[in-house]
């Protein structure tokens, strides 16, 4: 049962956590924390797990600074949820219910395998959150998990500045108080609506947020322990690459020299190397198609050595005592969250260095009048993207057309009548 059809009220709507690591916990935890708590259901995905939440009583805790005060909240639901092989058992099941608003903070790298036992559950409805390192999980999420633009959830993006690790199984440690999170909704457009004309104006993309969306972005803002802020997609795109910044630093350096975070700042030897990664990131930033409506001297401001080192410098002071995730992954011999840190910013590097007069937004749609005419695409480029796809014989004026990347398409769609331009920046469809 997919989340397609909006509960009756919010007050219906209730919050699932998928990934119970110390972001997800301290998460849960201040959720629950609020004089008026949400309902929050936590998802399992091993057994292990079920069993050390069950020993606690259901209860998490969270301790402020290594010798402060332990805080513990209850009340929480969770659901152990099926491994592949019973999915596959049980595919034709319907009983599951729908879920409106889910946090996800499980690692970039194990987001697709994660959700796949409960995308059934997901529909147009609900809205999804992502605390994660990195860029790139939107794509992803659109290409392997919701291909279907008209089914699709929407999508929040969330940045933790927060220091905060796990002591034990659902026992977290947090630096301090200080801390932030900023949380936006990814803007993107809309497929034409398939009723009949319920909207005078179907292509354009909604405006009004959705009941799970403005649920779900409201409790995050009232739970005063995360010190969250809203704010625009646009705005949060800076800040984004700050984080990413951070992390294209911080992570390999600390899994590649086996050392904590703080660590990077204590070592003159590692300063050099640093430099180098801080200069080639601004580089890349600087020369970002996306960034082009910030004027140069904003894109200097945000994005020069100087602030990408001072980015750097505050998230590794912020998060001295941790262990980052990426050298916790090496020394565990696990799959690291490398696609979106530094692999991302390959690609944004290449689309820097070889697409710089090609633009186009990221998550919108586009049909290929437009591409070719303002956008800077040349007829090869959009024929390139279409290899592989089964399309390649087809008309382009018949190819909605989706921006992955900054200067890059992909994600190509036939429309047996043609694509339908509009005049509003990114809201193209299939006509009919």
């Amino acid at each position: 049962m997919s989340s397609d059809h909006p509960p009756t009220s919010q007050s219906h709507i209730h919050i699932h956590i998928l990934g119970l690591g110390s972001i997800g916990c301290f998460v849960a935890h201040a959720l629950r924390s609020l004089p008026s708590p949400p309902r929050v259901t936590l998802l399992l995905h091993r057994e292990g797990l079920h069993q050390d939440l069950a020993a606690r009583d259901g209860k998490l805790s969270l301790q402020i600074r290594e010798d402060g005060p332990v805080h513990e909240t209850s009340g929480y639901d969770w659901e152990l949820l099926p491994q592949q092989q019973q999915q596959q058992q049980q595919k034709s099941l319907t009983t599951d219910p729908p879920i409106h608003c889910l946090i996800v903070t499980v690692k970039a790298s194990a987001m697709i395998a994660a959700l796949h036992p409960i995308k059934h559950r997901l529909g147009k409805a609900s809205t999804i959150c992502l605390f994660q390192n990195g860029m790139g999980q939107i794509e992803a999420l659109d290409e392997e998990i919701f291909p279907d633009p008209a089914t699709r959830p929407a999508y929040m993006f969330g940045i933790v500045r927060h220091g905060v690790y796990l002591a034990a199984p659902f026992h977290g440690i947090l630096a301090g108080l200080d801390g932030t999170i900023t949380i936006g909704e990814v803007e993107r457009s809309l497929p034409t609506n398939p009723n009949p004309n319920p909207n005078p104006n179907p292509a354009a993309p909604s405006t009004t947020p959705s009941p799970s969306t403005t649920h779900l972005s409201t409790t995050l803002l009232t739970a005063s322990l995360l010190n969250g802020t809203l704010l625009p997609w646009s705005a949060l795109l800076p800040i984004q690459l700050h984080k990413l910044a951070a992390n294209c630093v911080l992570n390999p350096l600390t899994a590649l020299l086996d050392v904590r975070n703080g660590a990077i700042l204590q070592n003159p030897s590692v300063w050099p190397l640093q430099r180098q990664l801080v200069e080639e990131i601004s580089a890349v930033f600087l020369r970002l198609p996306e960034l082009a409506h910030l004027g140069a001297e904003a894109r200097t401001e945000l994005f020069s050595v100087r602030a990408i080192e001072d980015a750097v410098r505050g998230t590794v002071e912020k998060t001295a005592a941790n262990s980052s995730s990426m050298r916790e992954d090496v020394r565990r011999g696990r799959e690291t969250e490398i696609r979106f840190i530094n692999g991302l910013l390959f690609s944004l590097a290449l689309t820097g260095l070889g697409l710089a007069d090609k633009t186009c937004t990221p998550s919108f749609d586009y049909c290929s009048d437009q591409l070719l005419n303002s956008k800077g695409f040349t007829t090869s480029d959009l024929n390139t993207a279409l290899q592989g796809t089964g399309y390649e014989n087809e008309d382009l004026k018949n190819i909605l057309f989706h921006c992955t990347n900054p200067g890059a398409v992909g994600h190509a769609k036939l429309c047996a009548n043609g694509c339908k331009d509009s005049a509003q920046e990114g809201s193209h469809g299939c006509d009919g």
